[in-house]
Parts: C-alpha cells; sequence; structure tokens
C-alpha cells in the first residue's frame, strides 16, 4: 500500500520550542529557542511509518505573533503545495495562542481541495509525538484537532 504524501508547514509556537531540558515543561520560553518543522520531524521518524513526510520551512515564531499578513503567506502556501498532485494533506504546527485564528482564517479562504490540518502544542515534549503522528496519520487523527477545507473546521 502506497503512503500517504503530505506536506507539514512549521510556523512555530509550543510545538517548535525547546526547553533547557526534555523535562521542561514550564519555563521552556525562556530559553527562547525554537526550531524549524524539519527539526521536528527528525526528532520523530516514526512519522515516515505511516506517510511520506515533506517539510515545508516557513518561519518559526511565537503564535502571538502570527496575524494577516502570516495568514495570507499561509493560504499562498497551501494552494501552492495543492497543485501537486501526488500531495494528499498539509499539516500546519502552530502555537495555541491563535491556533483557532489561524484555521478559520484558512478556512474561509484555501482553495485547496484537500485536507489542511492546524495542530497546536501544550506540552512541549509528550505533545509534539502525539500531535505529529496524529496530524499526519489522519487513521489515527483526533476529532478536537482543527481540519480545515472540505467545508469544515
Amino acid at each position: 500500500m502506497n503512503k500517504p504524501k503530505v506536506a507539514v508547514i512549521g510556523t512555530g509556537g509550543t510545538i517548535a520550542s525547546i526547553g533547557k531540558t526534555p523535562l521542561d515543561i514550564l519555563d521552556y520560553g525562556a530559553n527562547k529557542t525554537m526550531i524549524e518543522v524539519d527539526e521536528i520531524i527528525a526528532m520523530f521518524p516514526i512519522v515516515h511509518e505511516v506517510a511520506e513526510v515533506v517539510p515545508v520551512p516557513y518561519r518559526a515564531i511565537p503564535s502571538p505573533s502570527v496575524g494577516f499578513a502570516e495568514w495570507r503567506d499561509l493560504v499562498l502556501k497551501s494552494d501552492e503545495l495543492a497543485q501537486d498532485p501526488d500531495l494528499d494533506g498539509i499539516v500546519v504546527t502552530h502555537g495555541t495562542a491563535s491556533l483557532e485564528e489561524t484555521a478559520y482564517a484558512l478556512h474561509l479562504t484555501v482553495k485547496a481541495d484537500i485536507p489542511v490540518v492546524v495542530v497546536g502544542s501544550v506540552c512541549v515534549w509528550r505533545d509534539k509525538i502525539l500531535l505529529c503522528r496524529r496530524a499526519i496519520d489522519p487513521r489515527r487523527g483526533n476529532k478536537e484537532i482543527a481540519q480545515c477545507g472540505k467545508g469544515h473546521v
């Protein structure tokens, strides 16, 4: 069976944050270190068991910094990626402070006819593993993850 091809766009937020240690679950922001999406994916090679994952670098910024300019760029990037007929879906990693707003903006404006899943993390290490796996493999998805496109959020 062929694995689905999924593009993962990284925007930053807690899911991209690195604490001083793997047990740093409270003051990880004090480290002021965020990693790019390819580094997140490299941390969890298990995702390659369920999909062909294509990391799409974007920005690694705190989610309160995400606004109209970033939404426009994400819409354009999503629509551009969706032109690939082999692409089965798009995952946008995102901080939780403005995740709903981004999901709604994408829902209203993305023209792509493939699922666009916006996923965030509230716990630096544990959530990275679980949410990346669930977002990339829709068969194991979580109904609480915002999905944009195909007529629903």
